[in-house]
């Protein structure tokens, strides 16, 4: 997370493109891990009294901390997220532009 937090530093002073792809990456890699380590997915299939079957997809929460640790990142990381989220708003728009 101390990475993370550099990284975003290091992209609120050079806003370069590596920079913004880089810190993408690291919280992508982050964010996958604490999920897969906060919760547990389980798919179930049940038939009803008609002989349909209906699936259902559960999501069970396992570790609380980990959910807690998630949440306070993203809210100390706010600011660099909208800049990301900023960064590739004005990116689509000259895509749309180019095509």
């Amino acid at each position: 997370m101390l990475d993370i937090e550099k990284q975003g530093m290091r992209l609120g002073d050079t806003l370069s493109i590596n920079e913004l792809r880089y810190y993408k990456k690291m919280i992508s890699e982050f964010l996958q891990q604490a999920i897969h380590a906060a919760c547990l997915f389980e798919k179930e299939n049940i038939s009803d009294r008609r002989g349909r079957r209906q699936i259902y997809a559960i999501i069970k929460k396992v570790n609380q901390k980990v959910d807690d640790l998630v949440l306070q990142f993203m809210a100390e990381e706010k600011n660099n997220i909208d800049i990301i989220k900023m960064i590739d708003d004005i990116r689509g728009i000259l895509l749309d532009i180019l095509m």
